[in-house]
């Protein structure tokens, strides 16, 4: 629509809003976002019938509630509030992570078997509790529950915030989930009552690959990207609502191309992650964490190691 035509409209907007509806024109008075940003996406035919306008008046309409729901919709990156972040327990990892774990987004840590995954969120299960209380998805092996009740004896002897809480075990709920559909069911049902009922600020999934392992030489790899965008959609609606923070662990696979090793479940998982960051072993049970992609994290590295009191500066 040409800025002359808006010239040869005879009607000003608040002619415009004494015509239409009143609940109309009280939404659009009061900026109410909601109903605004529904009537934006409807057609100029779509606003005549609803506002009962003709059509240079539905289009003047259209584009004056346009530009209410835009001047809302786009803030400048300086009043963009920072993303809260859980300590990881290790300052050399928290300091790669400008804090620790983000609560924003899909955060995958990724790597060879025995690199250290599982400690990392074993400690993460506990850290959290220094601010809140965790949930944790195990849906491969036995859940490493011994290690747990070390980690939950020894952690609080190194890290001092954990204030009273005595029994750190008892905050870490525990669910074994063996395919997508037993996964799908957990974060449509089970997950979602655990997150309103209980104080959780943390959702673990190890290993993400595990729930999309087939048998079946014959995937159909487009309903298996659509469960992949499923399981992330609901991760990320779940973790906004309540402020929770979502860790996937994964596993790797041999790219015969490149002769490299990469993170399993390929770009179609890949470009549903927010944070991605590679765990390996490097000499003398130091283990190197690097963040691969973030939205605001440099490509930095670290070193840390595993011991009886948790995974800790190398």
């Amino acid at each position: 629509m040409e800025n002359n035509d808006l010239k040869k409209w005879s009607l000003s907007m608040n002619d415009i809003l004494k015509k239409i509806p009143s609940n109309i024109a009280r939404a659009i008075n009061e900026e109410n976002q909601v109903y605004l940003q529904q009537l934006v996406k409807r057609s100029v035919r779509d606003l005549q019938q609803i506002a009962r306008l003709d059509v240079n008046e539905a289009n003047q309409l259209l584009l004056y509630i346009s530009k209410i729901v835009l001047a809302k919709s786009i803030i400048p990156v300086s009043e963009v509030k920072a993303s809260g972040t859980i300590t990881t327990g290790c300052s050399s990892i928290d300091t790669v992570l400008k804090g620790g774990i983000s609560l924003n987004g899909i955060t995958e840590i990724y790597g060879e078997s025995g690199v250290g995954k599982s400690q990392i969120c074993l400690q993460l299960c506990l850290t959290v509790q220094t601010i809140i209380n965790s949930d944790i998805q195990q849906k491969e092996d036995v859940f490493p529950s011994q290690r747990l009740h070390q980690l939950a004896k020894l952690l609080p002897l190194r890290i001092t915030n954990f204030g009273t809480q005595l029994k750190l075990e008892d905050n870490v709920f525990i669910a074994h989930v063996a395919d997508f559909k037993q996964l799908n069911i957990c974060l449509d049902a089970k997950l979602p009552r655990l997150l309103k009922n209980r104080a959780i600020g943390l959702i673990i999934i190890d290993s993400i690959a595990g729930a999309f392992r087939s048998e079946n030489e014959n995937i159909n790899y487009s309903e298996r990207s659509l469960e992949f965008l499923t399981v992330a959609s609901k991760l990320n609606k779940l973790g906004q609502k309540y402020e929770a923070a979502i860790v996937c662990i994964n596993q790797v696979t041999d790219n015969i191309t490149t002769g490299k090793s990469e993170a399993c479940l390929g770009l179609a998982w890949k470009n549903l992650v927010s944070h991605r960051l590679y765990v390996c072993k490097l000499h003398n049970q130091i283990r190197k964490m690097e963040v691969i992609f973030s939205p605001y994290l440099k490509g930095n590295e670290c070193h840390f190691t595993v011991k009886d009191t948790g995974v800790v500066n190398a």
